[in-house]
């Protein structure tokens, strides 16, 4: 891949999420705050361990690249994630109303249709 293009790729991707600030939505649409928080360190850590590859970090170049481009991947992993701690012992009961509210306010913000499948009722 020619640096011009990785160039060209970086630009048109800054300026895309220039509009998305400038119309005023927020970075993390179709996902309560914790869930985008932790798909975004989701997304990080996951980077950190691929970053290794050669094609991969030539296509990413940057972390944060990644990040924008990529973290909505990792919304299901986040919620999952999430909702693992509701049941851990060790996570201190405040934490868990947090948690438990961040899921239920997330499961009520609508989705288009391609922002992927809602999260599942058990």
């Amino acid at each position: 891949m020619s640096r011009e293009f990785q160039k060209d790729r970086v630009e048109l991707e800054q300026r895309q999420w220039q509009q998305l600030k400038t119309l005023g939505h927020p970075v993390y649409m179709h996902a309560h705050y914790l869930v985008y928080k932790v798909a975004d360190e989701l997304a990080r850590a996951w980077y950190e361990v691929n970053a290794h590859d050669n094609t991969f970090y030539n296509f990413y170049p940057s972390m944060d690249f990644f990040v924008r481009r990529e973290w909505h991947q990792f919304i299901m992993q986040a919620r999952a994630c999430l909702a693992a701690q509701l049941g851990d012992p060790l996570v201190p009961e405040s934490n868990k109303k947090t948690i438990h509210e961040a899921l239920v306010l997330d499961r009520a913000i609508p989705r288009p249709d391609n922002a992927g499948p809602r999260p599942t009722q058990h």
